[in-house]
């Protein structure tokens, strides 16, 4: 990769060990499969392809990185900053990202399946496309996130925030966003089945289009809320 260092698996491990940074190396495709990277300042660095299955990532620097097309199956980033990385067409999938920073982190495509989001900051992030198949996505801060097309199928976003984010044509079935804010938010076209939206804000919400049978709605705020034909299957 331009501009960037090309080091080997032993030499990041080794660099890691001494001085706890090893911003701007390349090891796109890199095996680091059940490394102990936690706390490692890997800032900028570039991991295209690599294989970081199962790695304990907690805590770690990944701002800016390049993680494109990476496998992070079942790794464990808790509390990681992933800010402004690009995760594009990553394998999330059982990986934990409980209280992780991913502002402005680009995820589109991305497989997110049952991994847990739980209280991530997430405010502008790009998950277009994305797999969020059963997320734990709890008070999760996803303000203006880009959740367009994504399969949320059965995820979690239980008292989450979520105002002004964009999830037109999202498959939102059996999703939970009880006490969720949606305020302001694009629900144009979504998959709302069996959604819950108990006690959660829907002010200002647009829902033209969304498919709302069996939707929970108890004590919704839909003030200004845009429901237009909302319909149901056929």
């Amino acid at each position: 990769m331009g501009g960037m260092e090309r080091i080997s698996p032993i030499r990041l491990n080794e660099l890691l060990r001494l001085r706890g940074v090893a911003r701007g190396c390349d090891l796109g495709g890199a095996n680091l499969k059940g490394m102990d990277l936690s706390g490692g300042d890997l800032q900028g660095s570039g991991f295209r392809g690599a294989v970081l299955e199962s790695v304990n990532l907690i805590g770690t620097n990944f701002s800016g990185a390049d993680l494109r097309g990476a496998d992070l199956k079942n790794a464990n980033l808790t509390g990681a900053d992933l800010t402004g990385a690009d995760l594009g067409g990553a394998d999330l999938s059982f990986s934990k990202l409980t209280g992780a920073v991913l502002r402005e982190a680009n995820l589109e495509g991305a497989n997110l399946h049952l991994a847990n989001l739980a209280a991530v900051e997430a405010q502008g992030v790009h998950l277009k496309g994305a797999d969020l198949r059963q997320v734990d996505g709890d008070a999760a801060r996803l303000e203006g996130a880009d959740l367009r097309e994504t399969n949320g199928y059965g995820m979690s976003m239980a008292g989450a925030r979520l105002a002004g984010a964009r999830l037109s044509g999202a498959t939102l079935t059996r999703a939970d966003f009880n006490a969720a804010d949606l305020s302001g938010a694009d629900l144009r076209g979504a998959d709302l089945i069996n959604a819950n939206l108990n006690a959660a804000n829907l002010s200002g919400t647009d829902l033209s289009g969304a498919v709302m049978a069996g939707t929970l709605m108890e004590r919704t705020n839909l003030t200004h809320a845009i429901r237009g034909e909302t319909s149901s299957p056929s």
